[in-house]
């Protein structure tokens, strides 16, 4: 409550010109490109859509890349992203745990549609490709049993503090399936199979060290 209360105060202290700058569009922008270094932290999580027989708890990781913003129409722009992103997650049921790290090298493709000059609606998708599995447990591990690509949706919101910089939040959910747990009881039995799918928040910012304005 204290840090609400102090986001409130800090609004009604800053600058109108600050105000204007965040909730307002500047009609007159031209369009341009803009090439980032983009980083961040990733809450990476895992969620079984087959069954309940797992109990899901995240892992901490990070994701970098590159990017480049194409602003070429009036409050809209397209921003394709390469990055290299950790995903992963620990599940356990009444028998056995297990984690794993995952390691991806993936290309985002985001619809940035421009609510203000500064606040940004973040729409898209992502495609990766698995480069190295980790057991977090140190267990044997079958990098068969994973898919080597994971396809996703996504969906987040980007707030441009300055000229050359903003911090973006997105939710990352795959569509496709991650792996196929065959489950069995104590006895080994095959009891079910279970279909993972990634779940991930990501937390960052991009630095725009070079900007290029488009005359037409």
């Amino acid at each position: 409550m204290k840090n609400l209360f102090s986001l409130f105060l800090l609004f009604y202290l800053c600058p109108n010109s600050a105000k204007a700058q965040l909730f307002s569009y500047n009609e007159q922008e031209t369009p341009q490109i803009k090439f980032g270094i983009v980083g961040g932290y990733n809450y990476s999580n895992g969620k079984d859509i087959a069954s309940s027989n797992y109990t899901f708890d995240p892992i901490n990781s990070f994701h970098i890349g590159v990017s480049a913003d194409l602003h070429l129409i009036k409050r809209f722009s397209i921003e394709p992203t390469f990055l290299i992103s950790q995903k992963g997650f620990t599940f356990s049921n009444n028998i056995q745990s297990f984690g794993y790290k995952l390691d991806y090298v993936s290309f985002q493709i985001l619809g940035k549609i421009h609510l203000t000059k500064s606040i940004k609606l973040l729409l898209g998708s992502e495609t990766a490709r698995l480069s190295n599995v980790t057991s977090i447990q140190n267990q044997l591990i079958d990098p068969s049993i994973f898919t080597e690509q994971d396809y996703t949706i996504l969906g987040g919101i980007e707030l441009s503090l300055f000229e050359k910089l903003s911090i973006h939040a997105k939710y990352n959910h795959s569509i496709n399936s991650l792996a196929d747990f065959v489950n069995t009881d104590e006895n080994g039995n095959p009891i079910g199979t279970s279909d993972f799918r990634n779940r991930l928040v990501m937390i960052g910012a991009t630095f725009y060290p070079f900007r290029f304005t488009m005359q037409w």
